[in-house]
């Protein structure tokens, strides 16, 4: 990894059988993005216990010092923005290194695309899959920041239609919706 501080566990972690030689790298802050990653690593791992690839770690980074902006960082996350992940599970043939992801939205993609083999947080349905893009890239740009909800919530069951839900309570006349798709188990897909 190409950042020089001590990675860590997350104080919440739990003992998995997966646990092992870190191979995930989250450079990250405790602030609802980087939240996130870190809730959706947690579910992953107690998904899939027995895969070693989702041992992960962590990098507090210390935005009073700016680490944010230093070249480790920016090696990893160009835009000298927290979260950023380095999956030593994949190099980049460029590199020969882990390849780096940053952006919130973008961990989450590749996570569970690649580590979520049963579609147990996410769509095989092509329709799905692409509703959930639809709402993700919503609630990440423009003014939507303000109204979409990052809160993972469990919808154990629901149908797909039934997915969304108004964040918005606080501001009545704002007619956004976020789809949840982190954390419920779907009838069929």
């Amino acid at each position: 990894m190409p950042y020089t501080q001590t990675p860590k566990l997350p104080e919440s972690h739990t003992k998995f059988a997966n646990d092992g030689e870190p191979k995930l790298h989250l450079l990250t802050k405790g602030t609802p993005n980087g939240l996130k990653v870190h809730a959706l690593l947690e579910e992953l791992r107690e998904a899939y216990p027995e895969n070693s690839k989702l041992a992960y770690d962590f990098v507090d980074i210390q935005f009073d010092k700016k680490e944010q902006k230093s070249p480790e960082f920016l090696e990893v996350n160009p835009n000298g923005r927290i979260p950023a992940l380095v999956d030593d599970n994949v190099k980049d043939p460029a590199t020969g290194k882990g390849h780096n992801v940053f952006e919130s939205a973008s961990i989450l993609i590749w996570l569970v695309e690649n580590y979520d083999t049963d579609n147990k947080f996410w769509f095989k349905d092509q329709i799905l899959r692409s509703k959930a893009f639809s709402w993700i890239f919503f609630g990440h740009g423009g003014e939507s920041r303000y109204c979409v909800s990052s809160t993972l919530v469990t919808l154990g069951g629901k149908e797909a239609d039934a997915q969304v839900s108004d964040p918005c309570k606080d501001k009545p006349t704002t007619s956004c919706k976020q789809i949840t798709f982190l954390g419920y188990t779907r009838a069929d897909q």
